[in-house]
């Protein structure tokens, strides 16, 4: 994976799994891997946390943490600094959510977010399918956003998320409705045999709409903000979340966007906000329970969405939001 992207491979590793052909979905029934998933997630389901759709910390719209974790968020902090790659600071993506959510608010006066879902391989997806995938990435996305609505002048209460376009092998492979997709089969391969969606068409905060009326087939309602690769790697891995978004195996994002296992998703959709990953070498003082610490939380937590507030409001200092 290219450090460059700061990629955060999930804690997911530890999942052990079959290694299918990376253009193949894995073998039918899958009946071992789905009972060690389910096993890992009662784990995850019993584990103690504070919810942060239930603490009342978060009822705060100024800057005002529990005293408990003060120190860890400034270890957060300094954890964040040390990892940002190239010797780069903190605030050079413009690609994570938070800036995207802005630009769009800013030039549209909605917290709008367009997906591009990319498929690496030739398996069909049912316009059923399609409808859950999107229910569950705008449920994990508005999770997060709920953590920051009315905190410190954060403008978004609902985010409308969409996905407007897929990047396939053969048009077929998108079954059912397809008024008002983008669906394209000539896509970029990068060097690690990943589909990904039209380079011309991806939206950054530094993109104007001009550019993209010059540069994205279709124009503007063509353009996208965030990625959805689906793809088999030779990797012991479900997923991971970047940037530019999240990359699931197929059979598991379509499986798993409406029941507990979600936990994966609302953990790389934190990694899409710029939230990095814990282990067990860096742990927060005081910490041992939240999402963005793989395998230790089914839920945002109270410190999961402290995190995202510190980090909203550092961002909103930087850019004169």
């Amino acid at each position: 994976m290219r450090t460059s992207m700061l990629l955060t491979v999930a804690a997911l590793v530890g999942i052990v799994l079959a290694h299918p052909h990376p253009n193949q979905d894995p073998p039918q029934p899958e009946v071992t891997e789905d009972a060690r998933l389910k096993a890992n997630d009662v784990r995850i389901l019993n584990r103690p946390i504070n919810r942060a759709s239930t603490a009342a910390s978060l009822g705060t719209t100024t800057w005002d943490p529990p005293a408990g974790m003060v120190s860890a968020l400034e270890e957060v902090w300094t954890e964040t600094l040390k990892r940002r790659p190239n010797g780069h600071g903190a605030f050079d993506k413009n690609r994570e959510f938070i800036p995207k959510l802005m630009a769009n608010y800013h030039r549209t006066g909605a917290g709008k977010i367009d997906y591009c879902v990319a498929m690496s391989n030739e398996r069909n997806v049912t316009a059923l399918e399609r409808a859950n995938m999107k229910s569950g990435l705008q449920r994990v996305m508005q999770e997060w956003v709920d953590t920051l609505v009315g905190f410190e002048g954060f403008p978004i209460t609902k985010v409308d998320l969409d996905v407007i376009s897929y990047a396939v092998t053969h048009r077929s492979q998108v079954q059912g409705d397809t008024t008002g997709l983008d669906i394209f089969t000539t896509s970029e391969v990068d060097n690690e045999g990943t589909t990904k969606c039209d380079p011309r068409c991806y939206r950054d905060n530094l993109k104007t709409s001009t550019d993209g009326e010059t540069t994205c087939p279709g124009g503007e309602k063509n353009m996208f903000d965030m990625e959805l690769r689906l793809a088999q790697w030779p990797m012991n891995i479900l997923g991971f979340g970047a940037e530019w978004g999240q990359a699931f195996r197929p059979w598991f994002i379509f499986r798993h966007t409406d029941d507990d296992m979600l936990w994966t998703l609302r953990h790389e959709m934190g990694h899409s906000f710029g939230l990095i990953d814990f282990g067990t070498d860096t742990v927060p003082t005081g910490q041992e329970n939240f999402v963005m610490r793989g395998h230790r939380a089914a839920y945002i937590t109270e410190f999961d969405a402290w995190m995202l507030r510190d980090w909203w409001m550092k961002l909103k200092a930087h850019n004169g939001w």
